[in-house]
């Protein structure tokens, strides 16, 4: 290293430090983060049995406080299970006045739960009351013969019945009873409804012959036709944006409620047979009967996050009030599957600042495991460095930096 003459030995020293001391700081300031952390895995973390070992349990819902599950079987039986989520165990089995009572719909504040038998010709929806689980009323209230989809509307004040031979929506005005048919189409084949959440005045409904969603203002009537995919069998929402779970080309596709059109399509396994957004907005889910798997979407890309292997055919997928729970219905054990997100743990001294606990042997030279990325830090630096600047010693410590650790695989079950 040389320094230019003619100059007096004070500056010639303070040159001589800082052509020292830069580069070193310049070599400390890029290295990276000791620990970047693995992104929250989601583990399976409850079994939770169910009443019927025999009928199939399909259809599934949350309460709003997160504390009771109800699920709905299809099959010849009446059943529908309360589950107590802090205990894990059923703590009612209630019995709807029809079979198959395998669509399911929760009033916006979690009082009622409403059935809709699905095998029945004409149809009929049962309701309860959540907190005493009683049935409610004396008679069903009638609508379209097999029909296969129930929903509130935002405000609590309407319930919409889609699906079934009678190729119609029907309306029920939940405070006392009223019921009409909305039409919207001159063609239709509404199979899946929801509300949206923004609006109590609209709703969307699935056409599986069409392969669109109708986005319906119910009064004054009118609505807008938007392409899917093939035979768009479940719906979710969340905010602006809702998702369709297409059984027929094993895709979700994804829409803009504002601007009423289709802002992506995802694949995912085959035929999605039921769809779920958290509430957070951050994640979408799918389940597949045939391959037995829960696929992740990661809502800000539109991508899929991971897809879990579950040992099992599922039915149905919700999540928890507060996103960090998924539930899925087993049909082939008579399951509720829990799965929670959870942040995995850090190796030891993988995010230590202190010096001494480095190691615990009185070593400070173990390594990273390797995680498949290359190490950009620095390993070692010296331990220390003296600097002569402008006639004063200057002692510099430079301690170990490690290299940042890679993203590991996402977990598969």
């Amino acid at each position: 290293m040389s320094v230019p003459h003619g100059l007096s030995a004070t500056s010639r020293r303070t040159a001589l430090g800082l052509a020292i001391t830069v580069p070193l700081l310049a070599l400390t300031l890029a290295a990276p983060a000791a620990y970047a952390a693995d992104p929250p895995q989601l583990k399976p973390v409850e079994q939770i049995a169910l009443s019927s070992d025999f009928n199939s349990p399909y259809d599934l819902k949350i309460s709003p406080d997160g504390t009771t599950a109800y699920v709905g079987y299809s099959g010849p039986t009446s059943d529908i299970d309360f589950i107590d989520l802090a205990t894990g165990t059923v703590s009612h089995t209630v019995h709807s006045r029809g079979q198959s009572p395998a669509a399911l719909a929760l009033s916006p504040d979690g009082s009622q739960l409403w059935a809709l038998n699905i095998d029945n010709a004409p149809g009929g929806v049962s309701v309860f009351d959540t907190a005493t689980a009683a049935l409610l009323g004396s008679a069903d209230y009638v609508v379209g013969s097999y029909a296969s989809s129930v929903a509130f509307s935002a405000d609590g004040s309407k319930v919409f019945v889609a699906g079934g031979t009678d190729t119609v929506v029907t309306t029920i005005t939940a405070s006392d009873g009223t019921l009409d048919t909305l039409y919207f189409a001159s063609t239709s084949d509404p199979t899946s409804v929801i509300g949206d959440p923004t609006n109590p005045a609209v709703i969307y409904v699935g056409d599986t012959t069409r392969n669109l969603v109708y986005a319906v203002n119910t009064g004054p009537v009118s609505s807008v036709e938007i392409p899917t995919g093939a035979v768009p069998r479940a719906l979710a929402i969340s905010g602006d944006r809702l998702y369709t779970a297409n059984f027929g080309d094993d895709t979700v596709t994804v829409i803009d409620t504002v601007a009423k059109s289709v802002v992506a399509t995802i694949p995912v396994d085959a035929q999605p047979g039921s769809i779920a957004v958290s509430p957070d907005g951050a994640r979408v889910y799918t389940v597949s009967n045939v391959d037995g798997t829960l696929t992740v979407i990661d809502a800000a890309s539109n991508t899929v996050q991971t897809t879990l292997g579950l040992g099992f055919a599922p039915a149905a997928v919700a999540v928890s009030p507060d996103s960090t729970r998924v539930y899925v219905t087993d049909s082939t054990h008579g399951q509720l599957a829990v799965f929670e997100w959870q942040s995995p743990t850090p190796p030891p001294g993988g995010d230590d600042d202190d010096d001494d606990d480095d190691n615990a042997d009185g070593g400070d030279d173990e390594e990273l495991a390797d995680t498949g990325a290359a190490s950009s830090g620095l390993e070692t630096l010296g331990a220390a460095a003296v600097l002569l600047v402008g006639g004063a010693l200057l002692a510099v410590s430079l301690r170990r930096s490690r290299g940042a650790r890679g993203t590991r695989g996402a977990y598969r079950g």
